[in-house]
């Protein structure tokens, strides 16, 4: 059976996270710039079938993260906790985890509760739908709209500062984390 822990064979400093761990991170770090470009590309495309087509695909998108941020905490859960245990992740890079985590989850659903509260239903590519789970309420559908649109950009900025920080431990302080969250190829 392939083990899924931190590797700890790199050099002390440097933890090697699993496969998955590296695969759920970059795939989330796609999915979020992307549906962020996409709500706010949608505003420069003129009203129609084409802005219509970038808000279905900034739903969908909307919804893998969600559900990307779900597979995460769920993955991480399942292996005894986040962030590594020796040597422990100082508290600044757990609330930073925590502040992202928390976004991943947040944008979504404020998100998907406005779509909801304002008597529609969210889709899925087309493919598939959520139905409308919430009564229709315009007043909370613009609150919640604008709730998402501002949690957005933190949570852009938050993943923003967390790149910087990990540029700072590759090339300032040479610790190896930024190495130990790169895919390995063969």
């Amino acid at each position: 059976m392939t083990d899924l822990r931190p590797s700890l064979t790199a050099p002390a400093t440097e933890l090697r996270h699993d496969g998955l761990s590296i695969a759920l991170h970059w795939a989330m770090l796609a999915a979020v710039v992307l549906t962020y470009a996409l709500g706010i590309g949608r505003e420069a495309v003129p009203r129609g079938p084409a802005r219509d087509m970038v808000l279905l695909l900034h739903i969908s998108t909307g919804l893998l993260v969600l559900a990307g941020a779900v597979l995460r905490i769920a993955w991480h859960a399942g292996r005894n906790g986040f962030g590594f245990r020796s040597p422990p992740t100082p508290w600044a890079g757990r609330l930073a985890h925590l502040g992202l985590y928390a976004g991943m989850i947040l944008v979504p659903l404020a998100g998907l509760v406005a779509v909801w509260t304002r008597g529609q239903a969210a889709p899925f590519f087309g493919i598939a739908e959520l139905p409308q789970l919430l009564p229709t309420n315009r007043a909370a559908a613009a609150f919640l709209a604008e709730a998402h649109e501002v949690l957005a950009h933190g949570l852009i900025a938050l993943a923003g500062l967390h790149a910087l920080a990990a540029l700072v431990h590759h090339f300032v302080l040479r610790d190896g984390v930024l190495r130990g969250m790169l895919p390995r190829f063969r």
